[in-house]
């Protein structure tokens, strides 16, 4: 069986835990203090000062070695650091102790981006969006993989990261480097898009501008879409996926009279491309039909079919009374018959 481990500071409070220490201290038993700091006894910036002001800089680095309790902000903690030890030696201290010390981890994210230079943390660096820094000491492969770090709300619009990111890829000659890494994000950025798009096309990357488009807004048609449009090999591989509605937005409802998508034409009003006697052919409901006939004002084709009904309540009473010449000529042609005979 399993037994816990029993620490006397848990029935004291944070300041009796103080007041221990201070004791501890005045007294001069000073090499206690690690041991009661693993023990989980609560530190504070007077009982640091208290030791460092005694010479003791040595245990008090002891007991900064270990995962110690603070009382107070961390921020003060590493205000006090820096004083004793200088900006550029804390920033190392921090570093070598970030994985063992919650204190020092909270402290060492407070630092400025140029003490993660100091220390070569190029991955904070990164996360903080410090891509001038990383430029600056050639770590562009480091910010190309980043995109989708600091732009995890897709898109077309950027963040500032994203901004200045794209701004630094751009002056170094990039978009070689982010196609081997395919990162196409970059290129399809605001302020990149407009050369982006051709630059995807030209390297055959058509699918990444589709799926890119695809999750920033499927409904409407994006700009990268229109860009693709004016090039038969985009408009060829958009009729490839189907995106009949976008062909459609983009200018080119002739490919879709080619491929029959009468449908599509009549949902975006391109009335006159659509061949009814076609649709009427295909279609496996009439209904509709003849309703968009009636909407695109085709009182010939829908006399054509009888539709009488709709002929007269939309006021076509000519091509109503028309749809009835077949029945008079027929008659007409019964009664003929009758006088010969």
């Amino acid at each position: 069986m399993e037994t816990k481990t029993f620490n006397l500071s848990e029935m004291l409070s944070t300041e009796e835990q103080i007041k221990v220490l201070e004791t501890v201290i005045q007294t001069g038993n000073y090499d206690k203090l690690p041991e009661l700091a693993r023990k989980g006894y609560c530190f504070n910036i007077y009982l640091f000062d208290l030791l460092h002001n005694c010479g003791q800089d040595d245990v008090l680095d002891k007991i900064w070695d270990t995962d110690f309790t603070f009382k107070g902000l961390n921020k003060t903690a590493l205000n006090y650091l820096v004083m004793c030890k200088g900006e550029i030696e804390a920033a190392h201290f921090l570093a070598e102790r970030i994985g063992r010390c919650k204190v020092w981890q909270t402290c060492y994210q407070q630092l400025p981006s140029s003490m993660y230079e100091e220390v070569e943390d190029w991955k904070m660096l990164c996360k903080k969006g410090c891509y001038d820094i990383l430029a600056k000491h050639g770590k562009f492969d480091m910010i190309i993989n980043d995109f989708n770090g600091h732009n995890a709300s897709i898109s077309c619009s950027s963040n500032g990261f994203i901004a200045k990111g794209v701004k630094i890829l751009r002056q170094h000659n990039m978009s070689d480097r982010i196609l081997e890494l395919e990162q196409y994000g970059w290129l399809m950025c605001t302020e990149w898009q407009a050369e982006g798009v051709k630059i995807l096309m030209k390297a055959g990357k058509l699918n990444a501008i589709y799926e890119y488009c695809k999750r920033i807004n499927p409904a409407s048609c994006p700009e990268p879409i229109r860009r693709m449009c004016e090039t038969e090999q985009g408009r060829e591989f958009l009729r490839d996926k189907g995106e009949y509605t976008w062909l459609v937005q983009c200018g080119y409802p002739e490919i879709l009279k080619e491929d029959k998508k009468w449908a599509y034409l009549a949902k975006h009003r391109k009335y006159e491309f659509i061949d009814w006697h076609s649709w009427l052919a295909s279609a496996a409901d009439y209904q509709d039909v003849f309703e968009t006939a009636v909407r695109a004002e085709q009182w010939e084709f829908l006399a054509e079919n009888k539709k009488r009904l709709m002929l007269i309540k939309n006021g076509q009473f000519k091509l109503f009374f028309s749809t009835f010449k077949e029945f008079f000529t027929k008659k007409q042609k019964l009664e003929e018959d009758a006088l010969i005979d």
